[in-house]
């Protein structure tokens, strides 16, 4: 992970999207010295991220390609979220986390991103940036898996820079959107959409999903949030939704639902390792179904059905009762 982050840091694939170059080319251009970079790309060259040539110039492979920031796959911001001090000290914490069963930074704020935002905005950019990023790989598979046909307007609820409700109206052409989340985030947001051509057919509203959430759509949909959240703060933020909706309205929360029983299997890993992640990171986790089952009926919901998709993530439908 982290010869990943130093490379994503040091902007190496951008570098190489060209074409191939020597060692002492990436070290000028980046200031980094030169031998410990050439041990630092013969270690991506063994992880099949770079190729070393016969010449000794190294390449992008097609699992590096992915580390260029100007390609519509790139995880690059999502390799810096993951492999930064932050992030990586929280899991150097995990003994005491597991001990005490708090976060690895105390107790979460009520306004967690709030206050990243004015701690750090650049570290806020980055957390969005790297959602934005995770969300790409799997949109396909949940338009693929859940039909939105029918849906006039859909408020996506903490949807961050939109990457997912982008996808959703492409998608839809006859769909309308609301993106709701706090308010540096939706001013970022706004230059996508107008870039991605979608302001005429999306509302953009800042607000805080603890106080209220926009009124006016068909379904709502909450992609990675609840698993941010103990019990008592999702009942909320569902509860408020629960008023928001109308008679009819439809509820889809996105998340990975954890097995009743581990197996060893890719997806159930993906799953229980997200959950050992929020644990350090927040004062939720990953959930079961039997336990979103309860969340959602103490917010007034009941579950109509569980879609599941290609990828570790399911769609929760539920209707208010």
């Amino acid at each position: 992970m982290q010869a990943l982050y130093v490379a994503a840091e040091l902007g190496i694939a951008d570098l190489l999207k060209d074409g191939p170059q020597h060692s002492a080319e990436l070290s000028h251009a980046t200031g980094a010295h030169a031998r410990s970079l050439h041990r630092l790309l013969r270690a991506l060259a063994s992880l099949d991220v770079l190729e070393e040539r016969d010449d000794g110039r190294f390449a992008l492979t097609s699992v590096g390609e992915q580390l260029r920031s100007d390609v519509s796959t790139s995880l690059r911001a999502a390799v810096i979220f993951y492999g930064g001090r932050r992030h990586w000290a929280a899991w150097s914490q995990l003994l005491d986390s597991v001990k005490s069963g708090r976060p690895a930074f105390g107790t979460s704020s009520d306004d967690p991103f709030l206050a990243m935002w004015a701690r750090s905005p650049e570290g806020a950019r980055v957390f969005h940036e790297a959602m934005a990023a995770l969300t790409e790989p799997v949109m396909a598979s949940l338009i693929a898996a859940y039909d939105f046909s029918s849906i006039g307007t859909l408020v996506d609820v903490g949807g961050g820079y939109g990457m997912l409700l982008r996808g959703i109206l492409n998608a839809n052409p006859q769909m309308r959107g609301i993106l709701f989340d706090i308010g540096p985030v939706i001013e970022s947001a706004r230059v996508r959409f107008d870039a991605a051509g979608l302001a005429g057919r999306c509302e953009l509203i800042a607000g805080n999903v603890f106080d209220t959430i926009p009124t006016g759509g068909d379904a709502y949909i909450l992609k990675w949030i609840l698993h941010d959240w103990n019990d008592e703060r999702s009942t909320a933020i569902l509860t408020n939704c629960h008023g928001a909706m109308r008679g009819n309205g439809t509820l889809l929360l996105v998340e990975r639902i954890v097995p009743q029983r581990a197996e060893p299997t890719p997806q159930a890993a993906t799953k229980f390792l997200s959950d050992l992640n929020m644990l350090l990171l927040s004062e939720g986790g990953e959930r079961t179904e039997e336990e979103y089952r309860a969340l959602l009926a103490a917010a007034g919901f009941s579950v109509r059905q569980i879609v599941h998709t290609a990828t570790p993530n399911c769609i929760v439908e539920a209707i208010p009762e």
